[in-house]
């Protein structure tokens, strides 16, 4: 499939999908995709929101593993992950 829609997330980070290749092996499916770079985003808006959640979601889920723990010591969160 040539130029499938590119979710606006993706062109946030310098890309588009250029054509998804389906290929049928014996007993599973692989899926590849070609790419083409992006000087500007379609939506800037979309742009903000999408990076400020990727800086901020360490944090957040840092900060939800130290209150689920009843604790603010950082070595509180890293007992959580383990």
């Amino acid at each position: 499939m040539k130029n499938p829609p590119t979710p606006k997330e993706l062109e946030c980070l310098g890309f588009a999908l250029g054509d998804i290749d389906l290929f049928f092996r014996k007993g599973y499916m692989e899926v590849a995709f070609g790419y083409k770079k992006v000087e500007f985003p379609s939506d800037v808006k979309v742009c903000e929101t999408f990076l400020e959640a990727i800086r901020q979601g360490p944090k957040e889920f840092m900060d939800g593993a130290s209150n689920f723990l009843g604790s603010s010591e950082p070595g509180a969160a890293k007992d959580y992950l383990a």
